[in-house]
């Protein structure tokens, strides 16, 4: 199996900011952030050829990986959709921080 990454940047409008109290506080602020799609190249095949738990097994052991690499990388992960993560990035450093996590999930 190898990883497929793709990366897209782009700006984000009404950023939706949950206080402490509980509270929405809406704010309309500009950010410019960095999505990574990270998708598992074959893994609908792999998953086609074994059984159900070994499948799970492997799944949630890569994604966890993954998702160690993009936290550690100052990445926040915005879904799971099968055997993909969206992560966006933001910051300074959005778009190494991005490249660096790509290049470690491809090791």
């Amino acid at each position: 199996m190898f990883l497929s990454i793709r990366s897209l940047h782009f700006k984000v409008n009404n950023l939706y900011i949950i206080v402490p109290k509980g509270k929405l506080l809406h704010k309309s602020k500009r950010i410019e952030v960095v999505c990574m799609f990270s998708d598992i190249r074959g893994f609908t095949n792999y998953s086609e050829k074994n059984n159900e738990e070994k499948v799970i097994e492997v799944l949630n052991y890569i994604l966890k990986e993954q998702a160690i690499v993009i936290d550690k990388n100052h990445g926040s992960i915005d879904k799971f959709v099968g055997d993909e993560i969206v992560a966006t990035f933001s910051g300074i450093n959005k778009i190494e921080n991005s490249l660096k996590s790509a290049r470690e999930i491809q090791r």
